[in-house]
């Protein structure tokens, strides 16, 4: 017993001064995600958007055990400064005054936020959400902080060159590689184990595709190439032996591979936040100094015990995302982890990637019945892609909510999103207005061999006096 706690006092330590740029980033990451998200505050966040908070208590009844003050306080000048509170505890994040008490404050708002609207979350959010949860319990302060400054940490013996130990952050680091490893595990199609196409699927979707990923898209050996490399190098190979831990050497390589694929996406997809968090996550865990001697404050067996039950839990929630008979957990335990915001899936492109992307085609029916496209503000209905109906709902939130609105299981979604454009558009054209919407989806469906076909999908037609009148009818 006596050599395996050794082992684990001896691999799994952090680097305080790392801690604490992770810190700074994360707040920075924070402030921006905080910003494009009030930038279509109105659509994401109120009764008169696309997912008023009536809608998620009929139809996700377990969010009603989920707690969001975003859900309680639901006014638009509530949620305003619900915003503008959020704003400000980051703000103090960033500088490092009290920091426990504003990472705290942090968790509670972000879970809150993410519990509003869980149509346009994606996984850089519960990364971000984890991240802070840890850090809680870790001295992300201890360096580049007002906390440090007021109190003289430098003075007390703290240096780049210590390295400390911490029950919760082995539970941190471990929960860090499950993100790649089971990442790896729900990827079960072909294309990724066998054909290695899934990164020319990825890069065919042109609503994701940036930089660097044009380049790539026109070498298929190469694809073919980062598909393995990213499967089984990245997802596989990495996060086993960061686990591991042999020695600094394997877990540094191990991150820098974990680094190289987020640097890999960012320049090449877009996907939001998560390669951003993915990369401060893995500085954090970076073992940049051999070990002079190892901070270990005094053993409690709280803190023990209550890392080894969060560990527990993420553990079983993770093996359960794999669907099969063997691994399994309680409605109780789902409730709990997503109600503290511990819950996760790491299914970014699994079991494999999605073949197809698209555009909007809004065609707007007036009074007299005649047809008006409000994306193009023209008479004529535009099918084919332009720049104005491709680009027309900007930022990744809204590609996401996109994603999930075209699903047949969010149909009780579909006519929210309708009236809100309708308003959208009548408010800005009082002497053009429309009565009724059809929201179309023409979508790029990708094939073998840089082949595409294109398909029209009917989402939605409503006209929001009859279907209020029908509604009241009933």
């Amino acid at each position: 017993m006596n050599t395996f706690l050794n082992y684990i006092y001896s691999h799994y330590t952090f680097n305080s001064r790392l801690l604490s740029v992770g810190r700074i980033l994360i707040s920075i990451i924070l402030l921006f995600d905080l910003l494009f998200r009030f930038q279509n505050f109105e659509a994401h966040y109120t009764n008169a958007g696309v997912l008023p908070t009536s809608i998620i208590k009929e139809y996700y009844p377990f969010y009603q055990y989920y707690f969001s003050l975003h859900n309680i306080f639901d006014s638009y000048v509530q949620q305003k400064c619900l915003f503008f509170i959020h704003f400000l505890i980051v703000s103090f994040l960033l500088v490092g005054y009290k920091t426990r008490v504003f990472t705290i404050l942090n968790f509670i708002f972000l879970l809150s936020l993410h519990h509003r609207n869980p149509l346009i979350l994606q996984g850089g959010d519960d990364l971000l959400r984890l991240t802070i949860f840890y850090m809680i319990y870790l001295p992300w302060n201890r360096f580049y902080s007002l906390d440090a400054y007021l109190t003289n940490r430098k003075q007390n013996n703290y240096s780049s060159s210590n390295n400390e130990f911490s029950w919760m952050f082995v539970v941190f680091y471990f929960n860090i590689a499950f993100v790649y490893l089971f990442s790896a595990f729900l990827k079960t199609a072909d294309e990724w184990r066998v054909s290695g196409e899934a990164i020319y699927y990825a890069l065919s979707l042109e609503t994701l595709r940036l930089g660097l990923g044009h380049w790539t898209y026109s070498h298929p050996l190469l694809m073919k190439f980062a598909t393995f490399f990213v499967y089984y190098v990245q997802e596989i190979i990495a996060p086993i032996f960061l686990i591991l831990s042999i020695n600094s050497f394997i877990r540094n390589v191990s991150l820098f591979l974990i680094i190289l694929l987020h640097l890999f996406i960012v320049t090449h997809l877009k996907v939001g936040i998560f390669p951003f968090v993915g990369i401060t996550t893995a500085i954090m865990l970076l073992n940049l100094h051999q070990q002079n001697r190892i901070i270990i404050t005094k053993f409690s067996k709280i803190s023990f015990y209550f890392s080894l039950l969060i560990f527990i839990l993420i553990l079983r929630f993770n093996l359960a995302t794999l669907n099969t008979n063997y691994f399994t957990i309680t409605l109780l335990e789902d409730r709990i982890l997503n109600s503290i915001g511990l819950s996760q899936r790491w299914n970014m492109f699994s079991p494999g990637v999605k073949r197809y992307d698209g555009h909007l085609v809004l065609r707007g029916i007036k009074s007299d019945n005649t047809e008006w496209d409000i994306i193009h503000n023209s008479s004529k209905i535009h099918y084919e892609k332009t720049t104005q109906n491709f680009n027309y709902l900007k930022g990744d939130r809204w590609r996401k909510f996109l994603e999930n609105y075209e699903q047949t299981q969010y149909n009780f979604i579909k006519s929210y999103f309708c009236y809100y454009l309708i308003r959208q558009w009548n408010s800005k054209h009082p002497d053009n207005t429309i009565e009724a919407l059809n929201i179309l989806y023409m979508k790029k469906i990708t094939l073998p061999g840089y082949q595409f076909k294109n398909e029209l999908e009917n989402l939605c037609l409503c006209n929001p006096a009859i279907d209020k009148l029908t509604i009241s009818e009933n």
